[in-house]
């Protein structure tokens, strides 16, 4: 399977999809212990403040506003403040139809630019929502009764067909967004999103409570995901940064290659085109290393520089790799997208220092790089000398022209120099 689909797998199911199938079985077997629903309804609370209250640390306004919904949701599921309501099930089909539907407006929320004014149109939607909800589920006859559904199945009856379609579809195009930007909030929304479908489906005060419990936990882990995310991943490129790369070699020790990448002439890249086709290229060249081959994994090590490190494998196999990606990068055609390629803001764009230039026309041209190669000469030789030998490996390729892959050879001392010469020491 391609690496690419393996990673989206293990990230779309670890951890909150494992937790979601395991409770999600538990609770529909009964397997978990009674809990008293006061306890339930407190622990719920508690949970989706937390929620609350990280993401607003944290500025993930998608999180936030996503734990205020599902917290709303559950008090209504409940029947909180809706006495004299015709029936629960009517109270299940309201939020089974607006909850999807919010869901997909929290896509169109953008963190870095959500202000009091947008939480102040925000609230308002929310609060027509209710007056809706009060409307809707008034004594009297249901105004639902028209979308009952004909199907005999037990699961379909318990809510109308078109709020499964909406959650279907909600569903798709929050995983179709987080297909692009990768984003650890996405993957919360969207088993959020299913948490709250399970707590409508199984409409009952302690099964709809730890579903909007385990909702809570779901938009609690895209925090600290998404933190550890800052810390350690490179903002501009996804891949991972300095800092991971550190962690990773920290008592490393056995075998292993270094591998260190360098973009040529980007400099000029920058001078001719501006700053934005650099981060351009940046991307792109990420991109091709992210599939670094032999369980290789690559880091943005700064400015133009990359790191690719090979445990377990010696610097030959490791070579070949390096020597393969430089061929895929040298034959790849680069395309220079003047700046209507996006008219959307992004944080690295925001200097007022960057030297942007403007031109119609679209340019082809291609992107090499440079590699050199390392591994350890001993047993006792440390990470940070192997990095130093690949970067020499680096500037050994640089010298001899570029768009090649170099590996360090430990300088010869005189006398075996003086023997590959066929004279003798003395």
């Amino acid at each position: 399977m391609n690496r690419r689909y393996t990673s989206v797998l293990f990230h779309l199911f670890v951890p909150s999809g494992c937790v979601f199938l395991v409770a999600l079985l538990m609770l529909q077997t009964r397997l978990l212990p009674v809990v008293a629903t006061s306890t339930l309804r407190f622990f719920s609370v508690f949970v989706l403040t937390a929620a609350v209250a990280l993401a607003l640390r944290f500025r993930l306004y998608r999180v936030l506003l996503a734990a205020i919904l599902v917290l709303l949701a559950e008090q209504v599921l409940l029947g909180w403040g809706t006495k004299g309501v015709s029936t629960a099930s009517d109270l299940a089909r309201c939020v089974s139809l607006l909850i999807p539907l919010n869901f997909g407006f929290l896509l169109l929320v953008d963190n870095p630019t959500f202000d009091r004014s947008a939480f102040a149109w925000w609230s308002g939607l929310v609060l027509a929502q209710a007056a809706i909800i009060s409307v809707a589920c008034r004594p009297g006859p249901s105004v639902f009764t028209w979308m009952e559904s004909a199907a005999a199945h037990r699961f379909t009856s318990r809510m109308p067909e078109i709020s499964i379609a909406l959650f279907v579809i909600a569903a798709g195009t929050i995983l179709a967004r987080w297909w692009f930007t990768e984003a650890p909030e996405d993957i919360s929304l969207f088993w959020s999103l299913w948490a709250v479908f399970a707590a409508i489906v199984n409409h009952s005060p302690g099964r709809t409570t730890a579903y909007c419990v385990l909702a809570g936990l779901f938009l609690s882990i895209a925090v600290v995901e998404t933190s550890y995310q800052i810390s350690y991943q490179d903002e501009l490129t996804k891949l991972p940064g300095r800092r991971a790369f550190n962690q990773m070699i920290a008592g490393m020790s056995g075998q292993y290659a270094v591998a260190i990448v360098d973009i040529d002439h980007f400099k000029k890249f920058n001078d001719t085109f501006g700053h934005d086709v650099g981060d351009q290229v940046l991307r792109m060249v990420a991109t091709k290393l992210k599939d670094a081959g032999a369980d290789g994994r690559a880091f943005r090590f700064g400015g133009e520089e990359f790191v690719l490190l090979y445990p377990g494998i010696r610097a030959e196999e490791a070579i070949m790799e390096a020597e393969r990606l430089r061929r895929v990068i040298a034959e790849s055609s680069f395309v220079v997208r003047g700046p209507e390629r996006s008219k959307r803001e992004r944080p690295e764009r925001r200097s007022p220092q960057r030297k942007i230039i403007k031109f119609r026309n679209r340019t082809d041209t291609t992107v090499t790089i440079s590699i050199g190669v390392a591994e350890p000469p001993s047993e006792d030789a440390t990470v940070q000398e192997v990095i130093v030998a690949a970067d020499k490996a680096l500037y050994l390729a640089k010298e001899h022209g570029r768009n090649r892959v170099e590996l360090y050879q430990k300088p010869k001392s005189r006398r075996q120099h003086a023997r590959s010469q066929g004279t003798l020491f003395s």
